[in-house]
């Protein structure tokens, strides 16, 4: 009897392999070889789920996009005890703060170029930052509702501004190093929301700057 395969499966862990790949060397580094060697299958295999380059990093940029959302949507025990401890997740999880969140930010860095001549994929993207700023948007909602935040305060503008300052710092920690372990020394997010949210001292470190 044939061995039953879970291509669904076998999808997540080839795009983990390209991610892994994309955290260590780069997108440049992405080739057939190099994914196989790092998951172990065979180039054969591989041609199964993706027929070149592009392929593999389109199926790993719908992995780390979803994943990443999955992550950071996640019920929160302690809500609270520490009432913005999702905005901080939803913020902190796009961040380059670890080798995932870097090739996250890496792959979507070098299909931002290609996006201009491609219009799904333009689309694709820009669903996925529309998702991200509505997810901060929401949370920021219940944060005004909850009394955490002020009701003067405009949530689609706040969360325009995060997502904003989350996409630049990240994508530029992507290609300077030194900015990148600075971030990593000292995340931001818990600055941004102190200032931007005008809601006083909550004894956080002040992170990187704003400018």
């Amino acid at each position: 009897m044939p061995k039953l395969v879970d291509h669904d499966a076998r999808r997540r862990e080839l795009a983990d392999a390209v991610l892994e790949v994309i955290a260590k060397e780069g997108t440049a580094s992405v080739t057939l070889r190099a994914v196989a060697a790092k998951s172990g299958w065979s180039t054969g295999t591989l041609n199964h789920y993706a027929r070149n380059r592009d392929g593999l990093l389109r199926i790993a940029l719908a992995r780390a996009a979803a994943s990443t959302r999955k992550i950071y949507l996640r019920a929160d025990d302690d809500i609270a005890a520490r009432p913005f401890a999702h905005l901080e997740r939803i913020l902190s999880e796009t961040l380059p703060l670890d080798d995932r969140r870097l090739a996250l930010t890496r792959i979507f860095i070098f299909y931002l170029g290609e996006a201009v001549a491609d219009p799904e994929l333009g689309q694709e993207l820009r669903q996925y930052v529309r998702n991200w700023r509505q997810d901060v948007e929401e949370e920021l909602r219940r944060l005004i509702d909850a009394g955490h935040v002020s009701a003067e305060r405009d949530p689609r503008a706040l969360a325009e501004t995060l997502v904003a300052l989350a996409d630049g710092f990240g994508n530029q920690a992507a290609i300077d190093e030194e900015m990148l372990m600075a971030l990593r020394a000292q995340p931001p997010v818990n600055h941004w929301i102190t200032h931007l949210l005008g809601i006083g001292d909550r004894n956080a470190p002040a992170g990187v700057p704003l400018a």
